[in-house]
Formats: structure tokens, C-alpha cells, sequence
């Protein structure tokens, strides 16, 4: 397939160009992508793919965002469309540029005119439009320039030295940037090639200070380097791999005032401070991958891991003391667990302490399982546990046999008293591996009553 559309990318400092011609990028050209390339060329004007979608095509990658720039500007694309009588939708973007169209009523493009800053604050700026690439490409945070070549770069020391000089004079603008695309960036980061390295540049060039305000000397590069490159083929969340850097949630606190995370990735990044000091985590890692997280060196304790769970809600104090009973056991007596060594109403023998905290973890978990799972998962990718990843990915939870209404129903009373017998039921339901029946359990609450009066 032959197109005029192409797909460049340019450096302020030196004009590069790179040919695409891989299945990633012919894929693209849907009947409507072609049409508009075509129109663009019959006026006169050129039309580029731009963005993180150039990005994803030299990754080998199927871009699913993508973007365009051209030579027309606004007016000129808008007459060009009425031209052709092609639906144009929000207008909202004309100021800035931006005409998105849409073509057989099928698909939407969004194009942007070439521009440079007369104007900013860092956030805002006023612009003036041009058909100069090299002025557009030049308008763009030298930060985020360094980024997409940290993504894409073979080897993980092959920045351009007049780059990274030109990055390190400007550092200083990064804190005028908001905490969101800083947020935004950084996760990107997360998701390429060499995070550890890419890392560790940023912070000699002095741009983590503008994220990590405050501990930006207690950051652990080595615990995130251990991380990245042992489970990087797992694909974990941006959240995991950030989340080896902090040493308490303190900091993950303050990063969070700082960019505003999403619900989910700071309950992420909490569960992962709380749980990758656990004995049954840290001595599995150990076995399979040898050095651990060093918790004292990092100034975690036991102690302080109880009380961000209690704070945070992910175990109650029952919960808390048959996990610790359980690691224990598993600590005493190896990796495997047989029906005696744990009870007798153990169902499943010589299942693996790892599988069986991991259970317990979910069944814990108070609200949505689905997102309860997928921490539990980006844990385990963490410690680079992939035996327990598959078995745990293919476990499904079983429901809890005895509802609040059978409760009421044998007779026990509303408040406290309820919350505390269904608390103490699910935990014998647990104990047993949730072999336990419904007429089982609620003969330990009559057990429990005669006991009582």
C-alpha cells in the first residue's frame, strides 16, 4: 500500500528521519485514513502521524491513539472539508489547532497545525502556527523529548551528551509543570526500555527533584533496578515498578499530594509497601531469586507494616493473627504445607505457602476482588513469583457459604456481636481452605452461644 502519510521523528538539536515500512504501519491505512492522506495531498498540504503513536510504530507496536500534524492550518482544513462535505466535530480544539474530522461516518481523525510557543507559563501557551517541522518539534519539553529516546534507545547509554546538557540547563522549568503530566510521563517511563538506567540519568540531571519533592535523597534506585529486571517480561503496572523505589507510605503520601494518582494505583502502591516485607513473600523470593528486600535498611518494620494494614483496611486483627500463625508454621516447617502441618481440615495437601497467603489475602479483601486479584498479581510480580502468578491467576475465589441472614435467622443479634461472629465464622471458613459447609459453620455459632451463656 502506498500512501503520501508519513510517520517521522526530529530532534531540536539534529534532523532525523526514520522510514517506516513495517505491518505495524501499513495496517493503519484503513479506507478512510487513505482518503484523507490523499486530500490532503491533492491541496498542497502535508499530513504526519505525531505523538506517542510514532512511538508505539518504531516499538513494533500497533499505535491505538493516534495523532496528526500538518501544514494547513485551521481555516484552510475547514475549507477543505466543507469542500468535500466532511462532517467536522468539536470545534472546541480550532483555537489551539486542532479540527477533528470525520470521514464515511466511520472514523475520527484529529489533525493539529504546526505551531511554536510565542508565548507560556508551562502550562498555557500562545501559539503561533507555521509549516516549519523542526519549529513544532522544537516547542516540545526537551524532558519529554529525552523520554521517547529513553524508550526507544537499543542501549541503555546511548543519549546524545549535547542533549543531556540541554536537559540538565532547563531542569529547572520542570517546576512549572503540573503534577499530572509529570504523573503521566513518569508512568510512560515505567512502561519502556531500561527503566533503571533512564532512571538514574533523570536524577543525576536533576529531574526527579521536581517529582519526588522531599525524599528525593532516600529514593531506591537499586530495589527498582532489582525489580524492573527481573520481572520486565511480566509486564507489571507502572504503580509496581514506581512503588520499589519508596521506602515507607509516607512517601508515596507525598508523591500523591504532589501528581493525584488514581484511586486504584494508590491502593496499588500501599498494598505493595504493606505486604513486601511478609515473611512467606520475602522468603519465597529468597528461595527462587536470591537477594531480598532488606526492610531494616529501609527503616520498615514489622510493627509499622501492622499498622498501615489496620490503617488502610486490608486485614482486621483476626485476619492478622492467622497469617502471622500461618507464616510461622510455613517458617518452621519449609515451603510446603501438608494436612497436618497446618490442620486437619486442610483439603488441599502440599499446597504452597505462597498460594495459600495469596488466597487469604484475597478472601480478606472487602471490596471489589477483581481489583483485590490484581494487586495480589502485581505483588507477585514483584518478587518475580511465577509459579504462584499462574496458579493464583487461575484461582477463583469460593463464596462465603453463610449469609447475614441465616445469622439472624440461629439467633444472632444486630451490632457489634453480629460483625464480630461473621468475622470469627469466615475465619474458621478460611482455615479449613473453604471446605467448610454452611451447616458446618453455623454449628460453631451455636457451639459458640452455648459457650457464652
Amino acid at each position: 500500500m502506498t500512501s503520501s502519510l508519513s510517520s517521522s521523528t526530529a530532534t531540536p538539536l539534529k534532523k532525523q528521519f526514520k522510514k517506516l515500512d513495517s505491518p505495524e504501519f501499513k495496517s493503519l491505512f484503513t479506507p478512510e485514513l487513505d482518503f484523507l492522506a490523499k486530500l490532503f495531498n491533492k491541496n498542497g498540504f502535508e499530513i504526519r502521524i505525531a505523538g506517542g503513536a510514532v512511538r508505539d510504530l518504531i516499538l513494533g507496536k500497533v499505535a491505538d491513539d493516534i495523532d496528526f500534524a500538518t501544514t494547513a492550518t485551521p481555516k484552510q482544513m475547514i475549507a477543505m472539508f466543507e469542500k468535500e462535505e466532511i462532517r467536522m466535530i468539536n470545534n472546541k480544539g480550532e483555537r489551539h489547532g486542532t479540527i477533528t474530522c470525520r470521514i464515511n461516518d466511520k472514523e475520527n481523525f484529529e489533525i493539529t497545525t504546526l505551531r511554536f510557543d510565542v508565548e507560556t507559563d508551562g502550562r498555557h501557551a500562545e501559539v503561533q502556527f507555521t509549516t516549519d517541522w523542526m519549529l513544532d518539534a522544537q516547542r516540545r519539553d526537551l524532558t519529554i523529548n529525552s523520554i521517547f529516546y529513553g524508550r526507544i534507545a537499543k542501549d541503555a547509554e546511548s543519549h546524545d551528551a549535547d542533549i543531556l546538557k540541554a536537559i540538565q540547563s532547563n531542569s529547572a522549568g520542570l517546576a512549572s509543570i503540573s503534577g499530572e503530566r509529570m504523573w503521566l510521563e513518569l508512568k510512560k517511563i515505567m512502561m519502556g526500555n531500561h527503566v533503571d538506567s533512564l532512571m538514574r540519568v533523570m536524577n543525576d540531571l536533576n529531574l526527579t527533584v521536581h517529582i519526588f519533592t522531599g525524599f528525593i535523597d532516600e529514593l531506591n534506585f537499586d530495589e527498582l533496578s532489582h525489580v524492573w529486571k527481573s520481572c520486565k517480561d511480566l509486564n507489571p503496572l507502572p504503580m509496581t515498578l514506581i512503588s520499589a523505589m519508596f521506602n515507607s507510605l509516607e512517601q508515596l503520601s507525598t508523591l500523591h499530594a504532589r501528581i493525584k494518582m488514581s484511586k486504584d494505583e494508590l491502593q496499588l502502591g500501599q498494598f505493595i509497601l504493606q505486604h513486601r516485607i511478609d515473611p512467606v513473600f520475602q522468603k519465597t523470593r529468597l528461595q527462587q531469586n536470591g537477594p531480598t528486600y532488606d526492610a531494616n535498611a529501609s527503616g520498615e518494620s514489622k510493627k509499622d507494616m501492622k499498622k498501615m494494614k489496620l490503617e488502610n483496611n486490608f486485614l482486621n486483627d483476626d485476619a492478622t493473627l492467622h497469617a502471622e500463625n500461618t507464616e510461622n508454621k510455613i517458617l518452621s516447617e519449609g515451603k510446603i504445607l501438608s494436612d497436618k502441618q497446618v490442620g486437619d481440615d486442610l483439603a488441599e495437601p502440599k499446597k504452597s505457602a505462597m498460594l495459600i497467603k495469596c488466597e487469604d489475602l484475597l478472601v480478606e479483601e472487602p471490596s471489589n476482588l477483581l481489583k483485590a486479584k490484581s494487586r495480589i498479581l502485581e505483588l507477585l510480580k514483584y518478587f518475580n513469583l511465577r509459579d504462584a502468578l499462574k496458579q493464583f491467576g487461575d484461582w477463583t475465589p469460593p463464596k462465603f457459604p453463610v449469609s447475614g441472614v441465616r445469622l439472624i435467622e440461629v439467633g444472632v443479634p444486630k451490632g457489634p456481636q453480629f460483625s464480630r461472629e461473621l468475622s470469627r465464622l469466615k475465619e474458621i471458613w478460611k482455615q479449613s481452605r473453604f471446605t467448610k459447609t454452611e451447616e458446618e459453620l453455623l454449628q460453631c455459632v451455636k457451639i459458640k452461644k452455648k459457650i457464652a451463656e
